[in-house]
């Protein structure tokens, strides 16, 4: 298994969620991606479902420049050491060795621990069990359906939209939003104009 280059480092982790700063150098992870933290034998998984950047400063809020984003590359260059871009993710499941647990695991990734997206192979491990939905669903996030859409689009761009996955995925929304036929309909019908893009 190729091993993929850590994206970020947990600053804060619960048995529901983490909490992580992105790296400077690398890009930040997006929102619906799915991300892997903790040892290689047992590794926490989540979905990332906030993104933000804030000051290095907690009591030091952004003011507006009145510039040009090239202006203030020009004027400011000093200003990116001072931002930082945090991630938050929910989780979703475990990985050991390879296979993946749907649920929440038994303790969080340890503090300062890396993430890092999901490899290929663990994304194929991961759609196997496309019931980890229903914790995006149940997490009283306002985005969830936003949520629920972009980690499924997310999973099926990685893994080439096989068949078998779709089909896996249309099952599971369906079992989710069964009482609710139009919400339903909407999620497929976006799921579906993604797939010709």
């Amino acid at each position: 298994m190729p091993i993929i280059e850590p994206l970020g480092e947990i600053i804060a982790a619960s048995t529901c969620e983490i909490t992580g700063q992105c790296r400077r150098e690398g890009p930040p992870f997006v929102f619906g991606s799915i991300v892997a933290s903790g040892r290689s034998l047992h590794r926490c998984v989540g979905v990332v479902y906030n993104v933000e950047t804030t000051s290095i400063d907690p009591n030091r809020r952004s003011i507006a420049l009145d510039k040009t984003e090239e202006e203030i590359e020009r004027f400011y260059p000093q200003l990116k050491a001072l931002l930082r871009i945090q991630f938050q993710a929910l989780l979703i499941g475990s990985l050991e060795n390879g296979a993946f647990r749907y649920g929440l695991p038994a303790a969080p990734p340890a503090l300062h621990a890396q993430a890092a997206p999901c490899s290929e192979d663990e994304l194929d491990a991961i759609s196997n069990q496309p019931d980890f939905i229903r914790l995006l669903f149940d997490s009283g996030k306002s985005s969830a359906e936003e949520l629920i859409l972009s980690c499924c689009r997310h999973l099926l761009d990685a893994l080439q939209w096989r068949d078998e996955l779709v089909v896996r995925t249309g099952k599971a929304l369906s079992d989710l939003y069964r009482d609710d036929y139009e919400t339903l309909r909407r999620l497929i019908n976006r799921l579906e104009s993604w797939r010709t893009q």
